[in-house]
C-alpha cells in the first residue's frame, strides 16, 4: 500500500492532461494513443503517403535526394507542434525527454538499419549561448536510454544562420551554403544518422548529409519526432 501510494506521489504528471502519468514519462498513455502518428511514410524523404504499398514518393522517384532515408515518428500537427516549441523556446527540457523517448520506442518498432554513430543537428555557438542548451541533443540524450548509439562529435555549425522557419523553401539551401564543418581528420563511420527535431523541406539535414557523404561516409540516414508539410 505505501509502496503504491509514494510511486503514485513521485510519478510524473502528463504534460497535456495533468494526469498522473503511468508511463514514466511526463506523458500519460492516453495522451500517447491520441497523438499524430505516422503510419506510413516514402522511405526517403518521410512525407505521409496514404497508399500502403507505395514506398516512395512521386516527388523521391523524379528527384532523389541525398540522404539515404527519413524516418520520423510523428505529424508535425497538434500536439507535437505546442510540444516541440515549448520545448525548444521555453525551457520545457521535460518535453525533450518525452519527445527522445517516444522516437524510441517508434524506431525500435521498425526493422532498420542501424547506424554507427548519430549527430544531432548543431547549433551555432551564438544560438547556443542564448538558448542555452541544444534541443537535438537532448533528444538524443533522451533517445540514448532506450535506444543505445554512439555520438558522432565531429560536426559543428560555423555560420550563424537565419532561423529556417524565417526563409522560404527555395531559399533554404542558400541560407544554409557553407553553415556546417567536420572537425579536421575526424573519424568517420561508415552510417551515420543525423537526428533532428522536426523535417519540413530537409533542407537542413541535405546540407549535412551532402557535407558527410563528401567526406566519405557511405549512408546517412535521418531520424526526426516529427515530419510538416513544406511550406
Amino acid at each position: 500500500m505505501l509502496g503504491a501510494r509514494l510511486k503514485q506521489w513521485f510519478a510524473p504528471s502528463c504534460v497535456l492532461c495533468d494526469a498522473i502519468s503511468d508511463d514514466g514519462i511526463s506523458l500519460c498513455t492516453a495522451c500517447q494513443q491520441d497523438l499524430p502518428w505516422l503510419l506510413h511514410t516514402c522511405r526517403d524523404c518521410g512525407i505521409p503517403i496514404e497508399n500502403p504499398q507505395q514506398t516512395v514518393c512521386l516527388n523521391c522517384e523524379l528527384h532523389p535526394i541525398i540522404v539515404d532515408s527519413v524516418t520520423c515518428a510523428l505529424h508535425y500537427a497538434s500536439p507535437v507542434d505546442h510540444l516541440i516549441t515549448r520545448m525548444k523556446y521555453a525551457n520545457q527540457l521535460a518535453n525533450a525527454n518525452v519527445l527522445g523517448t517516444l522516437l524510441a520506442r517508434h524506431l525500435s518498432q521498425l526493422a532498420l538499419d542501424m547506424p554507427d554513430a548519430i549527430v544531432p543537428v548543431p547549433l551555432h555557438k551564438a544560438r547556443l549561448r542564448t538558448r542555452g542548451f541544444n534541443q537535438t541533443h537532448e533528444l538524443y540524450r533522451a533517445m540514448n536510454k532506450h535506444l543505445p548509439v554512439p555520438l558522432f562529435k565531429g560536426l559543428k555549425r560555423i555560420k550563424n544562420t537565419k532561423h529556417q522557419t524565417m526563409v522560404k523553401g527555395e531559399e533554404r539551401e542558400e541560407n544554409l551554403r557553407g553553415a556546417f564543418e567536420l572537425t579536421e581528420g575526424v573519424k568517420l563511420p561508415r552510417h551515420i544518422v543525423i537526428l533532428d527535431d522536426v523535417i519540413t523541406t530537409g533542407a537542413t539535414t541535405n546540407t549535412i548529409a551532402q557535407l558527410l557523404k563528401d567526406a566519405g561516409v557511405e549512408k546517412v540516414s535521418v531520424w526526426a519526432v516529427a515530419r510538416a508539410t513544406a511550406r
